[in-house]
């Protein structure tokens, strides 16, 4: 059932009080107007302009009969308080600088388009290896303390865990290792370049057309990782996986060691990014996990925003700006502060400071990082970032499948097959694999991988197979970029259309009709003040006339009630 909207009776009030208003100040004037006996100039002037303005209905108040006269002066009130309530609304929604949302989709059908790849961090969900703790068993101690204070599922209160924490490094406090930096473990201690078993970009190595720094390693919160694509500058030139890129990651099943309550997953977690955004494995961070095909199809979307006063800010026009490296920068220099040192030297935005060693992090950092981090009114006093006015995201969606059996049966057949070539034609690689290196063995037709990776692979069983090796085949389904426009929703022009459109349609009104009112007004208002100054001055000469006869009238009534000269009164008795 239809019915009036919830805006409906709040409007008919306001119109009804404006009616009301207008009403009275036409009564005041109308007093007013009679009080100076200028009431029917006033009139017989206005229906004289009435006549002649372009404004619709004015005429009708003084033609026809009564009853249709206040009809006609009724429907114009009307016109008039919804015009002003118009006016009003238009004004008040102006200066709210409201925004609105224009989305744009460019499909790169002439290879114009500059649809590049992001930058793809990747971490080992193990952040050190179990061979590195085995060999360092005090490391091992306190990278459980470290595990057991980030992991907030840990059973026993907090203030317990830490009185029990703090005793177990008091037996550490005069040995070396406590002077040990997070960063000198996760380097000397972090999965290495076997991680990557292989990176292809169509049918060619990464390195080849990435050159030496295909991937660079990075040491941050999340342990040892690294960045493919560091720079940006692989661009998109065919859509789906043939022009896509193809990842086989080794996740390193048996080095795994330290336990992981908050985090029990294996594999890896892997980000896409703008290649000007420091490296942040957070919530949008895909895990993958071993023994799985991962199909991940991206989206390009740059967002541009407009500057104050519109939209919840001012943003930042710098083009290497970003909100989430000014977020870091902040947390960091806010631990710099607090505890003289940073956590790590990468991903800090350039703060000089020393770094972080065991002793600091179970002291202060971890302390300091999360008062920060959960507590908004200390990080809005401290951190002052405006968004970026334009930023490039990367969306992705994501289907998996498992590692058939036939698959790595076939995997271990090409293997066996190649080994005795594999070992002519590239001498055995026991040590690490360099990352981004280029892979020279000679490759049989239908072989997949290089000599070197067949060589170590032939090593593995099916089952290590499934336990360790990650599939990845990230592409673009479509070369096509979606831009995202801040734009003004209401501005100036929207204002004078509103504006126009109800003068126009209810008061038939334009700019000349206000001016022709305005000039009606001015001129009315110095007729009046010079007819009344014209009076008053009539009035005074007059008052001051009749001042000087009665003046007159005195002096001589003054000299009939003398006596003639030289006659003097005579005393009563003389």
């Amino acid at each position: 059932m239809l019915g009036p909207t919830p805006d409906f009776w709040p409007f008919l009030g306001v119109m009804c009080l404006t009616g009301t208003c207008i009403c009275l100040v036409l009564v005041i004037v109308y007093v007013v107007l009679i009080r100076y006996d200028i009431y029917e100039g006033i009139v017989e002037s206005f229906s004289e302009f009435a006549q002649d303005t372009t404004a619709h209905g004015v005429k009708f108040f003084f033609q026809g009969t009564r009853i249709s006269r206040v009809c006609f002066f009724i429907v114009w009130l009307a016109a008039v308080v919804y015009t002003f309530w118009t006016c009003y609304r238009g004004i008040m929604d102006y200066q709210r600088r409201p925004t609105g949302t224009k989305l744009e989709f460019e499909i790169d059908s002439t290879g114009s388009l500059n649809v590049t790849f992001p930058t793809i961090t990747l971490c080992n969900v193990n952040r050190v290896r179990k061979d590195y703790l085995d060999e360092n068993p005090k490391i091992r101690d306190m990278m459980e303390i470290f595990t057991d204070l980030e992991t907030p599922e840990r059973p026993g209160a907090p203030e317990d865990r830490m009185s029990h924490f703090k005793h177990q490094i008091q037996e550490y406090k005069d040995d070396p290792v406590i002077n040990t930096t997070l960063e000198q473990i996760y380097t000397a201690g972090g999965p290495l370049n076997e991680d990557f078993l292989t990176c292809k970009i169509g049918f060619r190595d990464c390195s080849e057309i990435l050159g030496a720094d295909t991937f660079r390693r990075i040491v941050m919160h999340q342990g040892n990782c690294f960045k493919l694509n560091p720079q940006g500058l692989l661009k998109a030139k065919v859509a789906g996986n043939l022009g896509g890129i193809s990842l086989f990651l080794n996740s390193q099943h048996k080095q795994y060691a330290l336990p992981r309550l908050m985090d029990p997953s294996e594999g890896f977690r892997i980000s896409f990014h703008d290649p000007v955004e420091q490296s942040n494995i957070g919530n949008t961070a895909i895990v993958a996990s071993p023994g799985m095909q991962y199909f991940i199809q991206l989206a390009q979307q740059e967002t541009r925003l407009l500057k104050a006063p519109y939209g919840n800010g001012d943003c930042e026009e710098n083009p290497i700006y970003r909100y989430s490296n000014c977020i870091n920068d902040c947390i960091n220099l806010f631990i710099k502060d607090t505890c003289d040192c940073i956590p790590f030297s990468t991903g800090g935005g350039g703060t000089l400071a020393p770094l972080c060693t065991l002793r600091d992090m179970f002291g202060c950092v971890l302390n300091a990082y999360r008062s920060i981090v959960r507590d908004p009114v200390l990080r809005n006093s401290h951190c002052h970032c405006d968004k970026a006015c334009r930023f490039e995201k990367y969306s992705h969606s994501v289907s998996t499948a498992l590692l058939s059996d036939s698959f790595v049966e076939k995997l271990l057949e090409l293997y066996n097959e190649k080994k005795k070539l594999a070992a002519d034609e590239e001498p055995k690689t026991k040590g690490k694999l360099g990352i981004g290196s280029r892979l020279k063995g000679k490759r049989e037709k239908g072989g997949k991988f290089s000599a070197a990776l067949r060589n170590r692979i032939t090593k593995w069983t099916s089952d290590a197979i499934k336990d360790n090796v990650v599939v990845l085949k990230i592409s673009f389904p479509s070369l096509e970029k979606h831009t995202v426009n801040q734009v003004v929703s209401y501005g100036f022009g929207n204002l004078l259309g509103d504006i126009g459109g109800v003068l126009g349609l209810f008061l038939g009104g334009s700019v000349f009709t206000v001016l022709e009112f305005l000039v009606y007004f001015v001129h009315t208002v110095q007729e009046n003040v010079a007819h009344l100054s014209a009076q008053r001055t009539l009035q005074n000469k007059e008052n001051e006339e009749e001042k000087e006869d009665q003046q007159d009238s005195n002096k001589v009534i003054n000299k009939e009630d003398q006596p003639p000269n030289g006659i003097k009164d005579l005393a009563p008795g003389n």
